[in-house]
């Protein structure tokens, strides 16, 4: 390798590393300095066929629009477009200008941020007007469920991440001050974890999850009210019902403390699976390895060098120094939730009660921090001088690759659906349904990425075989220990 060094090649040792460092890693990912050579042309194919398609959506909806818009970007004049009229909705949403600004950035030189531009521009206005369709469609059981007042819509603002095509959760409020959110996404891991609390019965009514409106391919969800800090047991509780259901990322964001206990603002990521640690980013494997350990995975234990702040326990107000009472009250509420959810015929069925035929879990590989970090020097025209170095920063996505049983690269689809979402300005979403091993990226097209050895649903139930007495004692154990140290 040393005596053939591509100019891509050069300018990746230049960033990176040297030639022997470079050398390893194409004999690792199963690619040649050929294959090499050719993943800035593949990538820059892949972003102009995306900012085509993109400019297609627009000019479908308001061709003269579509045209002052595009005009508007290349000259870096965003703000000044007709954005309205391709929307076809209130120009001042939060959402709206969110989108603005990130089609608008801090300058977009050249074509290659002239064309994330666009793409970001399209997805975000097609990802509007699909929840305006939703809204429309669901108005009459919003006001069944929550008594949400479709037609006197006051406010939409976009919060989280865009996923898949420029879609984010959007929090909706009527007239009378009353909100839902919109989850563009199935929530049957918030499904999943409800069904456990509510298997716990009176005991459970601190873990309940909020009303939930659950249909085909996305869901609705009430707002929730902050309340006092609730007590510890509960937090004990809602532990054993995360261990047991396979759960992981219960960070602080994605709980809120109520009036009976804390409620879940985020699952989905529940039944997720155990990743073999070659499919995780190698900056985040030693971590991964640390987490695979019961209750350690959920999130809302405090994590190995990470800010107690961060963890899901600081819902409850308790994510700092602890006395030894305090973690004593979080441990013993695991083992009383374990010992009501075991006490017909075990875990394993106990889970297998609760557990819907059919759902999907979201893969942690990357934290969205991550993703966004790449992202933003995708978009940030001194970070990303020349399309050479664009492709660079996509390149780091493929240091997770591992290789099949027949010596095969099995995660260069991980990595290509990776880094086509980032050129359609999304943080991306890999996903599996509960009853199939393979992986999918989060696409309207949902492309196969890789295989795992089991399904997501076949993992969570072996898994639930170890949950015996012994078992449980130790993880309320370890609860206590983790939360003990200062």
């Amino acid at each position: 390798m040393t005596s053939r060094v591509t100019p891509m090649a050069e300018a990746w040792i230049a960033r990176f590393g040297d030639a022997a460092a470079l050398a390893r890693r194409l004999r690792w990912d199963g690619l040649s300095a050929g294959d090499f050579q050719a993943l800035p042309a593949r990538r820059m194919r892949d972003l102009a066929d995306a900012a085509r398609r993109a400019e297609a959506s627009l000019q479908a909806r308001d061709a003269p629009a579509a045209k002052a818009v595009l005009h508007a970007l290349d000259h870096g004049a965003a703000e000044q477009a007709p954005l309205g009229r391709l929307l076809a909705g209130a120009p001042d949403w939060t959402a709206l200008r969110s989108l603005r600004q990130e089609a608008a950035g801090a300058g977009w030189h050249g074509p290659v941020q002239a064309a994330l531009g666009r793409v970001a521009l399209a997805h975000g206005i097609a990802a509007l007007h699909e929840a305006q369709a939703r809204l429309h469609r669901d108005a009459q059981l919003l006001a069944e469920r929550f008594g949400f007042r479709a037609d006197a819509l006051r406010d939409v603002e976009g919060l989280g991440d865009p996923h898949a095509g420029g879609r984010r959760v959007l929090r909706m409020e009527d007239a009378d001050g009353r909100a839902v959110f919109l989850k563009p996404r199935p929530l049957d891991g918030e499904r999943l974890l409800d069904r456990l609390a509510d298997a716990l019965g009176p005991e459970g009514s601190g873990t309940r999850l909020p009303d939930m409106l659950l249909r085909p391919s996305y869901g609705w969800v009430a707002e929730v009210r902050p309340g006092e800090p609730p007590a510890l047991r509960a937090a004990g509780m809602l532990l054993a019902i995360a261990d047991l259901a396979a759960a992981v990322d219960l960070h602080a964001e994605n709980l809120m403390p109520v009036a009976a206990g804390a409620a879940v603002l985020d699952g989905e990521m529940a039944l997720h699976p155990d990743l073999p640690l070659d499919l995780v980013p190698v900056e985040a494997r030693a971590a991964a390895a640390a987490l695979r350990s019961g209750v350690l995975r959920t999130g809302l234990l405090p994590e190995p060098h990470q800010p107690r702040t961060l963890c899901g326990l600081a819902a409850w107000g308790a994510s700092g120094a602890m006395t030894g009472r305090d973690a004593a009250e979080v441990a013993e509420g695991y083992a009383q939730a374990f010992r009501r959810l075991c006490d017909r015929g075990g875990a394993r069925a106990a889970l297998a009660r609760c557990l819907p035929a059919r759902g999907t879990v979201r893969l942690l590989l990357r934290r969205s921090a991550g993703y966004a970090r790449l992202l933003e020097r995708l978009r940030d025209p001194r970070a990303t001088p020349d399309p050479k170095a664009l492709m660079l920063h996509l390149e780091m996505l493929c240091m997770g690759m591992a290789r099949h049983a027949r010596r095969r690269p099995v995660l260069w689809g991980v990595a290509a659906a990776e880094a086509t979402a980032l050129l359609r300005g999304d943080i991306p979403r890999l996903w599996m349904a509960w009853d199939s091993n393979e992986i999918r990226e989060g696409s309207g097209r949902a492309a196969r990425c890789a295989v795992l050895a089991t399904t997501p649903r076949a993992a969570a139930l072996a898994r639930a075989t170890l949950f015996r007495p012994g078992r449980a004692r130790m993880q309320a154990r370890l609860a206590q220990d983790v939360l003990s140290v200062g």
